[in-house]
């Protein structure tokens, strides 16, 4: 979603200032360095810095500071996967986190405790086998 509004502020600065004047073109500009600053604090507050997977947990660290969020197998109640544009996203849901399809297959909303890991960080190949063993975990704790 954040993608979506820079690109969107992006065009619109573009536009502006072929249409307008300089002016337009510097305030949309600023807009869009204000949001890319924004990110960057938000990332380095907040972005997935290392996960670790062995067979009683998940371990995701985050931030500056490393803060740790532990999930359980029993605390996974689904894994969504999917794709968007050239990036692949796994949401791994606990209990009382639902998906809602806005747009199938474009937009969806989500609720509740998740947590969000995209490829951006990964080796392909690694993602895949990540995304594999979550999916194991989850299906071992209910079925096993």
């Amino acid at each position: 979603m954040t993608a979506l509004f820079a690109v969107v502020v992006l065009y619109f600065t573009l536009v502006q200032g072929i249409k307008f004047n300089l002016q337009a073109l510097s305030i949309s500009g600023g807009l869009l360095l204000l949001y890319f600053i924004f990110d960057t604090i938000q990332w380095k507050a907040n972005g997935i810095r290392m996960v670790e997977v062995d067979k009683e947990s998940i371990r995701v660290y985050r931030g500056d500071k490393m803060q740790l969020t532990t999930i359980t197998p029993s605390e996974i109640k689904d894994v969504d996967v999917f794709s968007k544009l050239n990036r692949r996203v796994m949401n791994i849901m606990m209990e009382g986190a639902k998906k809602r399809d806005i747009i199938p297959g474009f937009l969806a909303f989500f609720t509740g405790s998740r947590v969000r890991i995209t490829n951006d960080a990964f080796d392909e190949d690694f993602f895949e086998v990540f995304i594999s063993l979550v999916k194991r975990m989850k299906a071992q704790a209910h079925h096993g």
